[in-house]
C-alpha cells in the first residue's frame, strides 16, 4: 500500500513542480532545436542534411547510422523526401486544426505497420520510427504517437536475460566478496561496463559519510556527467573489500593480475558463476551480462514513474540542458533512495526494517497530500490565465493544436490533467526507448 501511495505522490509532486516552474515563462525558442548560430551557416543545405550533420556532431556513430537508415526508409514508404514531409508537417501544425495536426501521427503509425510487413522485428520497427520522429522534433514540430498504437512496443531481446531483484539477491548470497561488491555497485550506478571498470580506488568518496553518498563520473561513450550515489549496502561492502586491496599496487577498484582493470569478460564470468551457484536457470539462447543491471535499474525507474531526466542523469545518459535547472541534488537523492534503497535492496534485514516504518510513512504522506491539494487550489486561483497560456505552449511543443475556444472551455485543473497525461505518454515512450537502446554496449 505504501509504495503505490508514495509513488503516486512523488510522481504528481514532480510533475506539479516542473509545470509551475514554467508558468509565465517563455521558452527561448519554440520553433526549432537548431542552435541559432548554425542556422544561417547551413541555410543552403537540405533539412535532412542539417539534421544528420547535427546528429553527427552531438551523438554516437551508431545513432547517426540508425537515423540515416530510418529517414531513408521513411522516404521509401512515403514516396516523398524528408524536406517535403517537413513542409507538410509545418503546414499541418500552423493550420490550427486538431485533426490535421494529428495527420502525421497516423502516417507514422502506417509507416510502423509497413516496416513490420517488410519483415522488420518489433524492436527494429520501433527503432526505425525514432529517426523520423526526432527529425520533426529537431525542427520544432514534434509528432506525438499513441502508446496504444504499438509504435512504442518493444520486446526484450532474445539474447538478454534480465534478472529480477529476487534472482539478484539469490546470486548475491552465493557470491564471493568481490562479486558481491560488483552486484551491489552495479545496481547503484546502472552504468555501462566500460565506465564501471574505469573506476579507481582514488575516485571513491569518503565512505564515512552518511549514505547514500554522492558519486560522479564522466561517461566514456557520451562524455556526460553521471550524478549518482553509493548505497548504504555498497558502503558496508566496500569498507570490507577495500581492506583486501591494501597491498595491491594496481589502482583500479576491480584490478586484474597486471596493471589494468578486469576485462568485461571476467566480470560477466563472475556473474554467471554466482547465478550458477544459486541454481538460477538462464533460458537457452539467452545471455547474462553486466548490461542487465542497467536495464533493471531503468525498468524500476519506469515502474516507479521516476522523472525520465532524473533516470538519465543517474545512469549517465545525456539530458536536455533546460531540464537541469530544476533537477536538484536533493531530488536526485530522493529518487535514488526510492529506486535502490527501497526497491532494489539486496539485504533482507533492510527490507524488514522498511516494512516496520510503513505506518508512519502512510500518515506522513496523507498529511503531505492534503497540504499539496490546498497549494494546488491556491495556484489555480492565482494563475488561472497563465496556466491556460502555458498549456497551449506545451501542447504546441508536442505538436497538438487546439482552437482558442476549446481551451477557454476547459478549466485550469482540467488543462493540467490533460497536459500531465500527454507528458506521461511521452515519458513512457522515452523510457521504452532508453531501456532498449545500446543493447550491445
Amino acid at each position: 500500500m505504501i509504495s503505490s501511495s508514495e509513488n503516486a505522490f512523488s510522481c504528481f509532486t514532480r510533475k506539479f513542480q516542473v509545470f509551475f516552474s514554467n508558468v509565465g515563462s517563455i521558452p527561448k525558442s519554440e520553433t526549432s532545436d537548431i542552435p541559432l548560430e548554425t542556422t544561417s551557416k547551413h541555410a543552403m543545405l537540405s533539412a535532412k542534411k542539417r539534421f544528420l550533420d547535427y546528429i553527427r556532431e552531438t551523438k554516437s556513430k551508431n545513432t547517426l547510422k540508425s537515423y540515416r537508415v530510418s529517414l531513408s526508409l521513411f522516404e521509401e514508404f512515403y514516396g516523398k523526401s524528408c524536406d517535403e514531409a517537413l513542409k507538410e508537417r509545418r503546414e499541418d501544425v500552423a493550420s490550427g486544426d486538431f485533426q490535421r495536426s494529428m495527420r502525421f501521427s497516423r502516417i507514422i503509425e502506417k509507416f510502423h505497420r509497413w516496416l513490420l510487413n517488410q519483415g522488420f522485428s518489433i524492436n527494429s520497427a520501433r527503432c526505425n520510427t525514432i529517426g523520423i520522429r526526432q527529425f520533426f522534433k529537431f525542427y520544432g514540430v514534434p509528432v506525438m504517437v499513441d502508446s496504444s498504437s504499438g509504435i512504442t512496443q518493444t520486446v526484450i531481446t532474445t539474447k538478454d536475460f534480465v534478472p529480477t531483484i529476487e534472482q539478484y539477491r539469490k546470486a548475491f548470497n552465493c557470491a564471493d566478496l568481490q562479486t558481491r561488491v560488483i552486484i551491489s555497485l552495479a545496481l547503484d550506478f546502472g552504468c555501462r561496463i566500460s565506465d564501471f571498470l574505469a573506476i579507481k580506488r582514488s575516485d571513491l568518496p569518503d565512505l564515512n559519510q552518511t549514505p547514500p553518498i554522492a558519486f560522479e563520473m564522466i561517461t566514456q561513450k557520451e562524455k556526460v556527467l553521471a550524478k549518482t550515489f553509493i548505497s548504504s549496502e555498497s558502503v558496508e561492502l566496500l569498507k570490507t573489500y577495500l581492506e583486501t586491496l591494501k597491498d595491491n599496487s594496481n589502482p583500479y577498484l576491480f584490478p586484474s593480475n597486471g596493471k589494468q582493470a578486469l576485462k568485461p569478460e571476467a566480470i560477466n564470468y563472475k556473474l554467471r558463476q554466482a547465478f550458477k551457484k544459486a541454481q538460477i536457470h538462464i533460458p537457452e539462447g539467452k545471455r547474462l551480462r553486466f548490461h542487465s543491471f542497467r536495464k533493471r535499474f531503468l525498468s524500476t525507474c519506469a515502474n516507479l514513474k521516476i522523472d525520465e531526466s532524473i533516470a538519465r542523469i543517474l545512469v549517465g545518459k545525456s539530458v536536455d540542458k533546460s531540464m537541469l535547472t530544476y533537477l536538484s541534488d536533493i531530488r536526485l537523492r530522493e529518487s535514488f533512495v526510492e529506486v535502490r534503497e527501497q526497491n532494489l535492496t539486496l539485504f533482507k534485514h533492510r527490507i524488514k526494517s522498511e516494512l516496520e516504518m510503513k505506518d508512519e510513512q502512510i500518515q506522513s504522506l496523507q498529511k503531505r497530500i492534503s497540504d499539496l491539494e490546498q497549494i494546488i487550489q491556491t495556484f489555480i486561483n492565482m494563475f488561472g490565465k497563465n496556466i491556460t497560456e502555458q498549456v497551449r505552449k506545451e501542447m504546441a511543443k508536442e505538436g497538438i493544436a487546439f482552437k482558442p475556444s476549446t481551451l477557454q472551455n476547459l478549466k485550469p485543473y482540467e488543462l493540467i490533467k490533460t497536459l500531465i497525461k500527454i507528458k506521461e505518454r511521452k515519458t513512457q515512450a522515452e523510457y521504452e526507448k532508453l531501456i532498449q537502446e545500446n543493447n550491445n554496449h
